[in-house]
């Protein structure tokens, strides 16, 4: 379990990077509607995160680890 919920974050932190770096290029281009329907997919990166956040426990993940996904989902 813990080799998928680390390659599950892993995926997430990446997919939200690239959808970051999409909405500024976006806007940059004069395109901000676009940045709006990448804005909705990073809503959608909050469900794994949540998951995460509550298998963190059962796999006695550090303190940082809840700082960090915490300021994610802010």
């Amino acid at each position: 379990m813990l080799e998928e919920a680390d390659l599950l974050g892993a995926v997430t932190a990446v997919s939200f990077y690239i959808s970051a770096i999409l909405v500024f290029t976006f806007r940059l281009f004069g395109r901000p509607q676009y940045g709006y329907w990448v804005g909705y997919f990073e809503f959608l990166l909050a469900i794994p995160m949540i998951f995460l956040l509550l298998k963190a426990p059962q796999l006695e993940r550090p303190v940082l680890y809840y700082i960090q996904i915490g300021c994610m989902l802010a």
